[in-house]
């Protein structure tokens, strides 16, 4: 016999892939009587071509919380399950039920597009009626709401609803005339909405009770706007894409909010100016500038440590590195600093432009975008000079700081120049990824920052795909902005799910953009919205262009064109997905990474491989490559070649070579250049050369011309003629001789016939700075077992320090050596946010979705969530390593938890990059709550296991430099028992912090390995420190 069933719990202790799983017919949804831990294991069955022995076959795991799946018994007693497979459908909202198992658990179903049609017409006016002629429903507005956008024939594209005036009518926010018969569809309101209302109200008059007083036709009244003056920003013109576009910065994203103001309206303005006049271009534009700037004109920082300016400038000797580094507290100016790391004296004749030293300390990086060199800074004028706009960069620099709206329109004709003329000035998301590729790579945490502020302008998502992942379900911060008692979500309490069985316990199956939705993916049935195939197109690279002028290329849109049920798809939990595609005609094979990675073969036959981060190729024999037609390689940093033995290099026709500043050829030993025709050298300025011995041959004539003076000096000279020699001077000729004739007809050299060789003109380098992107640590956890001094004075922390020890201990080891000087604590906050925990402790069944603060939820304070390996059950626990064990309730952790989130976490938020939209991509929790045992040799004093503490690793580049950096702004923000900068060999870096409800002993201070880096003179623990390279190993004990 079989049954149904659904998923509630597939974290295997065994690891085997079984499931928990509630069986329709056998077991109550009423998890009280029969809670999730009681259902019996399912054992998956495995397919007949995976052998399911010895890690050999295919992985039996698959199923997530909430998945229906078909059940037999392998006994009579119904105790041993046995999963068949898994049931798709179509998905909708679980709803709470009453003891009846015979009601329908699932909602109503939800429409996704609103799609509506005018009555024939014709319609004159702001109001717009609708009919269906199918149907004859009069209830046709209800899913309508106020400020959602109108997309139809005739309208324009900032049309939205003013209200919703009764089942078949609306008030929209524009006037049509004689409007006909037109299908209607309507979008989501803007997320910008309150944002461009708040800057509409800047500069309205208001009367004494701060009410906007209005005009004639209703609207408000406003002052007359200021001059534009180097400090106050140009008027943006007035119109439907100007309007729409917030002047206000997004919250929390400026110090100075109406400095920055000014700068984005600037910035608006010059877009008009320079021609770009799209919302898409306006709005990547003050993405762009918000990511680089904060909208504030900004001269480049020259304050570097010894270790970073080595880093960012690898040139530099130590001595300089030395005398330049921590310039400010030095005394040396910004112009001294660029001088010398801008200047061609380092860098090179003609670098980024600049013709001397001095041109290296001029033209710094300025502005909103940071123009930098002096040929950038001469291009940039000549093109504003050309479209009318006098200004003079050239001559006064400065004014890319001091002048706004100067430096706005820079900032505008630089996007305009560098983004390819193939993008199309209305794609959205399109133009803004196209013009952030051409200001620079960026780090992953400033490419999500200029994202972020580009969605916000714009007022959408960039793309309508769904990002998924497997973590925990985020939390979903209340509407009035507070912060939320601990508890069940509301979409917990909403769906049920904290005492219902049947449906994913954890409350985030099925996902909600996939509600009433088939369970067949989208790419299976031919769908390209709100796919990756929308975030593959946006991303394309334009205009790629060739070596020597030849041109440019294109990447190709994607080839799909999947029709159901051709297209055979694989999507896993987090967004990986696989694609094979037999539809006709469409054939296709794709790969993709839920970070934008991917590679994929078209009906041709041809292969896009498209790499978001680092691409390494490893071959430790031969490599060959073929290519049948062209091969072009367009580099946008360098381009680095070494070959470690011999280079041959062999070109069957033409070779040509274009440099556009220095070239420099070196030999250790002989150069021999053999040449089947003529060789022409010509250079525009001197040309030496320098030998112990030079030889020059030539078979028939030898002419030298000079068109001033030519010098022949040597200790001896001998110049023999086979025939003739004739000396012709035009004035005195003075020479010694035993015998000669003169003044008898000599004749006079012959005149070498000039040649024309035009040098390449100087390049346009876009000198990209692309720091390495590094993987996330592998065993943080593991690493962290003992973090404090109380840990490692306990007989687990001497263990685990003594393993460490002989697993990656050196004889001898290097000392520790800081890169700056330990950096002072502040103290923190003396802020405590209290926490009602009565909730917790009333609660016997906890979730991932369980609420712990405004934005973090219980699963994601536990490394693999409640169903990882990190058990949430009681434990036996020391408060301190002299103290008695004692036991630490689920609930007790759990309110522990929630404290330390609302007291540590949420402050965090405001300076972790990115905040909450970071984590998991720019930060994360590496480890939160720990279930003793799990990791080894953990302490029985460990915050962790008691919810006490929580630590934060960075995902980004340079890592040891950002952590210190960040450690030192959140040791500020927070009321803290420790925060520790935890370094361990070889490469682990990250922030342990710890919270106490009762006291903080505000210990603030490194650990290298096991050590205490620094004590203060009272002998505690004190001052965070850079270690530039990590940790060294520790000393084989």
């Amino acid at each position: 016999m079989f049954y149904t069933g659904v998923v509630e719990n597939r974290s295997d202790p065994l690891q085997l892939g079984r499931c928990q799983v509630r069986i329709v017919g056998l077991h109550t949804h009423d998890k009280i009587q029969l809670p999730t831990e009681q259902l019996p294991w399912s054992v998956p069955i495995q397919p007949v071509n995976s052998a399911a022995m010895n890690g050999i076959g295919l992985t039996p795991v698959g199923p997530v919380e909430g998945t229906t799946v078909i059940i037999m018994f392998a006994d009579d007693n119904q105790q041993m399950p046995i999963m068949l497979g898994t049931v798709g459908g179509i998905p909708q909202s679980p709803q709470p039920i009453d003891d009846d198992d015979s009601q329908n658990a699932v909602g109503d179903i939800r429409t996704k597009d609103i799609v509506l049609r005018t009555v024939p017409g014709p319609t004159t006016g702001k109001q717009l009626t609708f009919y269906d002629p199918e149907t004859g429903s009069s209830n046709l507005t209800s899913a309508l709401k106020a400020n959602m956008k109108v997309v139809g024939f005739g309208l324009s594209d900032s049309c939205f609803i003013v209200t919703i005036d009764n089942g078949t009518q609306i008030t929209i926010s524009e006037p049509v005339t004689g409007y006909g018969e037109n299908i209607i569809t309507f979008k989501d309101p803007p997320t910008n909405l309150s944002a461009v209302n708040a800057s509409k109200v800047q500069g309205v008059v208001t009367d004494s009770s701060g009410n906007p007083l209005l005009d004639g036709s209703g609207q408000p009244v406003k002052s007359a706007a200021p001059e534009a003056s180097p400090t106050t920003a140009s008027t943006p013109v007035s119109n439907n894409t100007n309007n729409n576009i917030p002047t206000i910065p997004p919250p929390k994203s400026s110090s100075n909010s109406g400095k920055a103001s000014e700068g984005i309206k600037a910035l608006i303005a010059a877009c008009d100016k320079v021609g770009l006049t799209t919302k898409e271009q306006k709005c990547a534009l003050l993405g762009i500038a918000g990511g680089e700037s904060g909208w504030i004109p900004q001269n480049e920082s020259y304050n570097y440590s010894k270790s970073r300016i080595k880093q960012i400038f690898s040139f530099l000797t130590d001595a300089e590195a030395d005398q330049y580094s921590d310039a400010q507290k030095k005394g040396i100016t910004r112009e001294q600093f660029f001088t010398v790391i801008y200047g061609p004296t380092k860098r090179g004749k003609g670098f980024l432009g600049n013709k001397t030293d001095e041109d290296g300390g001029k033209y710094y990086g300025r502005g909103f975008i940071q123009l930098t060199g002096r040929g950038n800074y001469a291009r940039y004028q000549k093109l504003a000079n050309e479209m009318g706009l006098a200004i003079d960069i050239v001559n006064n620099p400065d004014s890319l700081d001091t002048d706004i709206n100067v430096s706005a329109l820079i900032a505008a004709l630089y996007i305009k120049d560098r983004v390819p003329k193939g993008t199309s000035p209305t794609d959205h998301p399109g133009y803004f990824y196209s013009a952030k590729k051409a200001v620079g790579v960026n780090s992953p945490d400033i490419a999500a920052r200029k994202l972020s502020y580009y969605e916000y302008f714009y007022g959408a998502q960039a793309t309508g795909s769904v990002d998924k992942d497997a973590g925990a379900p985020p939390a979903t911060p209340p509407a009035d902005g507070t912060s939320p008692t601990p508890g069940p979500s509301p979409e917990s309490v909403k769906r049920g799910t904290d005492n219902t069985g049947f449906r994913d316990p954890n409350g985030k199956y099925p996902l909600k953009d996939y509600i009433n939705e088939v369970d067949t993916n989208r790419l299976a049935r031919g769908i390209i919205e709100g796919t990756i195939v929308e975030k593959k197109d946006a991303n394309r690279r334009l205009s790629v262009p060739l070596a020597n002028g030849m041109g440019n290329w294109d990447q190709p849109l994607s080839a799909y064109g999947a029709k159901y049920p051709f297209n055979k798809v694989m999507e896993t939990e987090a967004g990986h997905i696989q694609e094979f595609d037999d539809t006709p005609g469409q054939e296709r094979i794709h790969t993709y990474h839920r970070a934008g990675t991917y590679t994929e073969v078209d009906p041709n036959g041809s292969q896009t491989n498209y790499i978001i981060g680092e691409n390494f190729i490893i071959m430790e024999r031969n490599g060959f490559i073929h290519v049948g037609g062209d091969c072009n390689l367009t580099v946008e940093g360098n381009a680095n070649i070494y070959a470690r033995t011999d280079a041959n290099i062999q070109v069957e026709q033409d070779a040509t070579i274009t440099v556009g500043n220095n070239l420099a050829i070196g030999a250790a030993n002989d150069l021999d250049i053999a040449i089947g025709g003529n060789v022409k050298i010509k250079a525009a300025g001197s040309l030496d050369i320098a030998a112990d011995n030079i030889t020059t041959k030539s078979a028939n004539n030898l002419l030298f011309q000079a068109g001033q003076g030519a010098s022949i000096k040597s200790n001896a000279l001998q110049i023999e003629s086979s025939g003739d020699m004739n000396i012709l001077a035009g004035g005195t000729l003075y020479a010694d001789y035993s015998q000669g004739q003169f003044g008898n007809g000599a004749s006079g050299g012959q005149d070498v016939a000039d040649f024309t060789l035009a040098p390449p003109p100087a390049g346009n380098p876009v000198d990209p700075t692309v720091p390495q992107l590094l993987p996330p640590d592998r065993q943080t956890e593991q690493l962290a077992a003992a973090e404090t001094p109380e840990d490692y004075s306990t007989p687990e922390g001497r263990k685990f320090s003594n393993d460490q020890s002989q697993a990656t201990g050196v004889p001898n080891p290097p000392p520790v050596v800081a890169a700056e000087t330990p950096a002072s604590p502040s103290g923190g906050t003396d802020k405590k946010i209290p926490v009602d925990c009565k909730v917790i402790y009333n609660t016997t069944n906890f979730t991932n979705d369980y609420t712990m603060s405004k934005n973090f939820t219980l699963g994601m304070l536990i490394a693999g969530g409640l169903g990882g390996p990190h058990k949430l059950v009681d434990q036996l626990l020391k408060d301190t390593p002299n103290s008695p064990e004692r036991v630490y309730t689920v609930q007790e952790i759990v309110c522990n938890l929630a404290m330390s989130a609302q007291n540590i976490l949420e402050p965090y938020l405001d300076v972790l990059p990115g905040g909450i939209g970071g984590y998991g991509k720019q930060w994360t929790i590496s480890s939160g709550y720990r279930l003793k045992g799990v990791v080894k040799s953990e302490s029985p004093t460990s915050d962790h296991c008691k919810g006490h503490c929580f630590d934060i690793a960075l995902l980004l580049p340079d890592r040891f430099n950002k952590t210190y950096e960040l450690v030192q702004k959140l040791e500020k923000v927070v009321n803290y028992d420790q925060i520790i900068l935890e370094y361990r060999y070889k490469d682990q870096v990250w922030i342990h912090t710890g919270y106490k409800p009762n006291g903080g002993r505000k210990m603030a201070f490194t650990m290298v390995n096991d050590k205490v880096y620094q004590r203060d003179s009272k002998g505690m623990p004190s001052g965070f420190v850079l270690l530039s390279d990590g940790a060294p190993p520790q000393e084989k004990k």
